[in-house]
């Protein structure tokens, strides 16, 4: 697959898709895929993780995710969940649907978070919000009202100045690059041995590539290099237990493949932003 673009069919009497998704279980995997439409998606209820560009985050219920054209993303969904993964869904193509009213200066604030969202963005905590109940209207309503509660949302999502950038300044992918099938049996090599030593020629082996061709490959797609993105990917696994388990943090730090506690601690610190205490403190005081 290659590249990777996900086609999504326009409706003849609609200038958006809007759908509620509700699963079970997601297989633990909705693959790395991109398209031309910005994606809003609102979290009704599960949690895992969420990959998008460069950057590996959290998603728990409650959060939206606003994504800008072409931004490769995945998610990830925690297993063993007792409750179904559902979530709230917008698709709208920019160039038809935001350009042509770019030039009004009252979306000057919608234009500038649309402008934003191309790294794509993470909004918290908005269970219960307006910006739900306006994105639960855009996905039950039709015609100019789904059109009107989609702009309402739009405009309370660039209000809101709780928000998260995702894939890093800059991030690029090379869409020539990219490939779904290949970074899908990265991703899950990474999380079923992340308790061992992860060696970049043996992936590279497994994809039919030579170590140096992949890391070109590796840089090109998902705009780091394989040893940081497994670091992120350890970091992210370590943030599920940190909030979800009550293990030290020497054994979340051994789990996730760290055997020396105080590089843990500096990658943690690197790519979190915070110290593992600091983190599990944080979250279990929002809990």
């Amino acid at each position: 697959m290659k590249p990777i673009l996900e086609s999504i069919e326009p409706q003849v009497d609609a200038s958006l898709i809007s759908v509620r998704h509700s699963w079970l279980t997601i297989d633990g995997y909705i693959g790395w895929h991109m398209h031309p439409e910005i994606e809003i998606v609102y979290m009704v209820s599960g949690r895992g993780e969420l990959y998008v560009g460069d950057s590996i985050t959290r998603f728990v219920e409650g959060d939206l995710i606003l994504l800008g054209p072409n931004l490769p993303h995945c998610y990830n969904e925690d297993e063993h969940l007792d409750t179904p993964f559902t979530i709230l869904m917008v698709q709208f193509d920019q160039e038809a649907l935001i350009s042509p009213m770019s030039r009004l200066p009252e979306l000057n604030g919608v234009t500038q978070l649309i402008d934003q969202a191309s790294r794509g963005l993470k909004f918290s905590g908005l269970k219960n919000s307006s910006e739900a109940d306006h994105l639960n209207a855009a996905v039950d309503q039709q015609g100019l009202l789904r059109l009107t509660s989609l702009l309402h949302l739009l405009n309370g999502l660039s209000e809101n100045t709780d928000r998260e950038s995702l894939a890093g300044e800059g991030f690029y992918t090379d869409q020539g690059e990219f490939s779904a099938d290949k970074m899908a049996l990265i991703v899950n090599y990474i999380k079923q041995n992340l308790q061992s030593e992860i060696v970049q020629s043996d992936i590279a082996e497994r994809v039919g590539m030579t170590s140096s061709s992949f890391s070109r490959f590796f840089r090109n797609a998902a705009g780091r290099t394989f040893v940081s993105f497994v670091n992120l990917v350890r970091t992210s696994e370590a943030c599920r237990l940190l909030a979800f388990s009550e293990d030290s943090i020497a054994q979340i730090a051994f789990s996730c493949g760290y055997h020396n506690l105080s590089n843990f601690n500096r990658q943690f610190r690197e790519l979190r932003g915070t110290t593992p205490t600091s983190y599990r403190a944080a979250v279990k005081k929002t809990a």
